[in-house]
C-alpha cells in the first residue's frame, strides 16, 4: 500500500486493505486471514472472519469430549481387571501382555483427548487465536 498522503487519509475506505486495531496500521487484503500475522494486535488472523480454534466445531469438541472420557474410563477398568487375575499358563500370559499393551494405548490416548478438549473449552477458550504461538511451540 502506498500512503500518498502521509497520514493514510488516502486508504480509509478502500477495499483493497484491511486496517490493525490497535496501531490502526493499513495491510494489503490479501494478508488478512492468510495465517501470518502483521497487525501486532494480531487482529487481521484474530477477528470473527478467520479466528481459529484448536477444535473448530461444537461437533467435534463434543465428540472429543465423550470418546476421551469413554476411553478413559472403560480403559482403565479393563487394565485393573487384567491386573487383578492371575493367568495360568504362558499363553494366557502373553495374550493378557498384549490386551494390557493396547488398552495403555487407548488410555493414553482417551487422557490426549481430554487434555484438548480441557485446553480448547476451559484454558484458552476464545483467545486460542492469540495464544496460538505459544501452543504450537510447547512453552503454554
Amino acid at each position: 500500500l502506498v500512503n500518498n498522503c502521509g497520514d493514510y487519509s488516502d486508504e480509509y475506505g478502500c477495499v483493497n486493505n484491511f486496517q490493525c486495531k490497535e496501531t490502526k496500521y493499513f495491510i494489503n487484503i490479501d494478508k488478512k486471514c492468510d495465517g501470518v500475522f502483521d497487525c501486532n494486535d494480531y487482529s487481521d488472523e484474530c477477528n470473527e472472519e478467520c479466528s481459529s480454534a484448536i477444535l473448530s466445531s461444537w461437533t467435534l469438541k463434543i465428540s472429543a469430549w465423550i470418546m476421551g472420557v469413554l476411553a478413559v474410563s472403560f480403559n482403565t477398568s479393563v487394565l485393573l481387571r487384567l491386573v487383578k487375575n492371575p493367568t495360568a499358563n504362558s499363553f494366557a500370559r502373553v495374550n493378557k501382555i498384549l490386551r494390557i499393551l493396547v488398552s495403555t494405548g487407548d488410555l493414553l490416548t482417551g487422557i490426549y483427548l481430554v487434555i484438548i478438549s480441557a485446553f480448547d473449552t476451559v484454558v484458552i477458550g476464545n483467545h486460542y487465536c492469540k495464544r496460538q504461538m505459544e501452543w504450537l511451540s510447547g512453552s503454554y
